[in-house]
């Protein structure tokens, strides 16, 4: 007779009583490997377990669940890497399959696609444009060598240079609306161009970059002066100028409120830079530079060989100083041909320099004329003409001694005093206590260099 084991006995009534209980968990236990698997298999098949997938998922590429993305083509190399943005690179267009329509979401940088289908594929295809790096002898470097070839370099994106052809050469942009944005002082300014032989106050000269505010600043008098002097119309002379100590040692230099020069016999009004007047960060950027005050050649308005951008180029650098009165009644000042300072305004060839033509004439054409003639059109692929009222310029006007000049929106480049323009009929008293649109400009230091951004107005370069 077999002996009665009572352990095994109470184990196995015990296994009876739980069975339900071993079974639910069993159940619940192969569930989750089940869903296990399937997360795991559906994982592979979305990604196919291919590089350039996951790549892009990196570089924020946007695409329906059910949209993968095959290649990518920078120009004619294949890669698996999304290009950054604002790296030089834009979107040209997208290759799917199944019919599919693919967008691209430039603000985003991502591509955007409307599902046709089961396991849609696209390609993407980027074309290159030009994206300045570096300081200013980084970039006249990198693009001297078209300055043999060609007038205009065109880099695509809207990147168009020119070089003046001046002695200096520099480089300008140059057209309509070029992608020449920068960020400075925490707002957008734009640049002139790479400028060489700029003098500092220690009359050392260096190869850098001139950049000018995107927006005007407010309207101010260039100069004014008591009725005793030159009637009350100002003196034009910028190293004593109102506008000078404005922007170089008044309310805008020390981002501060008070009262503005702003009409004859020294008329002011109140003004506030404390918001947009310049930062410590800003000011420790700029360049004291050497500005050149010289007139221009009397004939600069009537003969084309004296008031085109290249001679007027020379003589804003000669020594022509203005004809001063010393009757009673006039300044008697001796007029400086060079004034140092760390802001100052654009010159008349500035302005000429940066056409790119017009609807009917080349950049060239343009060149060959009076920049006071840029009425003609060329003022119409010219990014520093004006939209509104006029901006005033840094160069005094010769013979009349409370004159200087300024661009009108006609684009016409004429002195404030005789000059007349058609569409500005009702304000022919033109003089430099009148009130003009203020465009600050400065020279950036030579250890400044651009290290991002695109040049456009959404992406304007970043200074380092």
């Amino acid at each position: 007779m077999k002996q009665f084991n009572k352990n095994k006995a109470i184990k196995k009534i015990n296994i009876q009583q739980n069975k339900s209980t071993y079974i639910k968990r069993l159940s619940i236990s192969l569930s989750c490997l089940f869903l296990l698997i399937c997360a795991i298999l559906f994982t592979f098949a979305k990604f196919e377990a291919n590089s350039n997938i996951f790549s892009l998922i990196l570089g924020n590429v946007h695409y329906e669940l059910t949209t993968t993305i095959d290649k990518i083509f920078l120009g004619t190399t294949e890669t698996n890497v999304l290009p950054e943005a604002g790296n030089g690179w834009e979107f040209d267009n997208a290759v799917c399959t199944n019919g599919a329509t693919a967008t691209w979401d430039d603000a985003n940088w991502q591509l955007n696609t409307t599902y046709q289908g089961k396991k849609t594929t696209c390609n993407l295809y980027f074309k290159q444009y030009f994206v300045l790096r570096g300081n200013a002898n980084n970039i006249n470097s990198t693009l001297s060598s078209y300055n043999s070839t060609s007038n205009v370099i065109d880099k695509g994106h809207n990147s168009t240079f020119a070089y003046d052809r001046t002695t200096d050469n520099n480089l300008r942009y140059v057209g309509a609306n070029p992608n020449n944005y920068v960020q400075f002082n925490n707002e957008l300014w734009r640049i002139i161009g790479v400028m060489n032989n700029i003098y500092d106050n220690n009359n050392n000269k260096n190869t850098v970059l001139k950049i000018i505010r995107a927006e005007s600043i407010g309207e101010y008098s260039w100069d004014t002066s008591n009725s005793s002097i030159n009637s009350g119309y100002g003196i034009n002379e910028w190293s004593q100028a109102d506008l000078y100590n404005l922007l170089n040692n008044g309310h805008y230099w020390n981002r501060t409120s008070g009262n503005c020069y702003n009409g004859t016999n020294n008329a002011t009004i109140s003004c506030d830079f404390s918001n947009i007047g310049l930062t410590n960060t800003s000011k420790a950027m700029i360049y004291n530079a050497t500005w050149n005050t010289s007139t221009l050649n009397g004939s600069w308005w009537t003969q084309d060989d004296k008031g085109k951008a290249s001679q007027i180029y020379i003589d804003e650098r000669g020594n022509n100083a203005v004809n001063y009165c010393t009757d009673s009644g006039c300044d008697g000042i001796v007029r400086k041909t060079k004034v140092v300072g760390n802001v100052g305004l654009i010159y008349p060839s500035d302005y000429g320099f940066a056409t790119n033509g017009s609807n009917t004439l080349s950049r060239n054409e343009c060149l060959s004329v009076r920049v006071h003639s840029y009425t003609n059109g060329c003022n119409t692929k010219d990014w520093l003409s004006v939209d509104g009222d006029p901006a005033w310029l840094i160069t005094p006007r010769a013979r009349y001694y409370y004159a200087a000049f300024s661009i009108f929106k006609s684009g016409n480049l004429d002195d404030v005093y005789t000059g007349i323009d058609m569409n500005d009929i009702g304000n022919h008293n033109q003089y430099t206590s009148d009130n003009r649109n203020v465009f600050p400009v400065v020279y950036l230091k030579t250890s400044i260099s651009i290290i991002g951004g695109d040049g456009s107005s959404t992406r304007p370069y970043i200074l380092e």
